[in-house]
């Protein structure tokens, strides 16, 4: 399954949940796949939710966040830090 398909995003509230299948991704693929979809048209009006601060550690930016602790589970190899300095 494709990553879009496992977590979802609530612009609103500014928190990302993990809602599907088992599959863990890099980081890297995570952030890859934030940084394209926030790229679209649909997302311009959005904030970007985050920063690289190298090719293994990244930050949420813009008030958002993992929607739940259990979230960062289903990522591995690298790092987040969130605003509430939680990092994977």
């Amino acid at each position: 399954m494709p990553i879009q398909d496992d977590f979802t995003l609530n612009c609103a509230a500014k928190t990302i949940s993990h809602t599907a299948n088992t599959t863990r991704y890099t980081v890297q693929e995570f952030y890859s796949w934030i940084m394209d979809l926030f790229d679209d048209a649909a997302q311009m009006d959005d904030p970007v939710p985050m920063s690289a601060q190298t090719p293994k550690e990244y930050q949420f930016i813009n008030s958002w966040s993992f929607a739940a602790d259990s979230d960062y589970g289903y990522l591995k190899s690298g790092a987040i830090v969130d605003n509430t300095n939680n990092d994977l």
